[in-house]
């Protein structure tokens, strides 16, 4: 990993700790969408698709993200469950 994204993933993982990060949306802030896709081998296009609908990931990419940030799965799936109860209440 190159030393950039070190440091922007360093970086989420201090916001999310900080208790900062309240949406998959605020980590885009940070680091790009097309990185983290590509960074979980998923296609831009299909991204757009689970940001829209945080339920479509699964187990191991939600695992994938939260080492790619450095923090436990827990601390990332609350957020995206979170987000996800959000989005059914809005549809």
């Amino acid at each position: 990993m190159s030393d950039i994204k070190e440091y922007e993933y360093g970086l989420v993982k201090t916001v999310i700790e900080a208790g900062k990060i309240n949406r998959l949306e605020d980590i885009f802030l940070i680091v790009p969408k097309t990185t983290i896709a590509r960074d979980l081998k998923i296609r831009p296009a299909n991204f757009n698709e689970y940001i829209n609908n945080v339920g479509l990931f699964t187990i191991n990419e939600i695992e994938a993200l939260a080492a790619l940030i450095g923090v436990e799965y827990d601390v990332l799936y609350n957020i995206l469950i979170r987000q996800h109860r959000l989005q059914k209440e809005a549809s």
